[in-house]
């Protein structure tokens, strides 16, 4: 739990961190902003885990007005967690089980997003595109089965899209909520956005 924590941090950090340094070298231009948040993280048949979020992203109005291009990571820091209660035998006893099934997930997206201002501080947001998915799953039983064993579901690429809002506190912050779906992962996440 504490590598899973500290790795998120890491990762979240090295993205605003570079995103700094781009603002003083010569790739400025090719960043607009970038963010920060948490998230609930739901996955499909499990009970709602947080995740930490980090974003960066580009304007392309030259190419159509409000369209702008993202890079972001997630990553679980507390792993949504699936709870069974069955029974085993132990001997000639039926013995109760309980089994503890959580599963942690790396995500690396690019997005394609529109984001349209409603007012001067309230932007509405649609976003689709592609991301990396690596889950690893912990299988925990009680005491009357053998401990805990790691599971590996694998690493895939997926179609992801979501919807959000933003509220803008001045003109170089703003507050989002977004809700996003990767495959069997649905985010609802809160952040700040700033920029450049």
């Amino acid at each position: 739990m504490k590598r899973n924590i500290l790795v998120a941090l890491s990762m979240t950090a090295a993205m605003v961190a570079g995103t700094a340094h781009a603002a003083k070298g010569g790739v400025a231009d090719m960043i607009d902003y970038w963010g920060a948040g948490a998230s609930m993280v739901g996955i499909s048949g499990q009970d709602s885990g947080y995740a930490i979020e980090g974003m960066v992203g580009k304007k392309m109005d030259k190419v159509m007005e409000n369209f702008r291009v993202e890079g972001v990571v997630n990553y679980t820091v507390v792993p949504p967690k699936w709870t069974f209660n069955t029974y085993t035998f132990s001997g000639f006893s039926l013995v109760p089980m309980t089994i503890d099934y959580k599963t942690s997930v790396l995500q690396l997206g690019g997005f394609g997003v529109y984001e349209y201002p409603v007012n001067k501080e309230i932007s509405v947001r649609g976003k689709a595109g592609l991301a990396y998915q690596s889950m690893s799953a912990e299988l925990a039983c009680s005491a009357t089965c053998p401990g805990t064993t790691s599971y590996n579901p694998g690493s895939q690429v997926t179609v992801a899209f979501g919807v959000g809002a933003l509220y803008a506190l001045d003109k170089a912050k703003s507050v989002m909520v977004e809700w996003v779906k990767y495959d069997t992962v649905t985010y609802i996440a809160a952040g700040v956005k700033f920029s450049m």
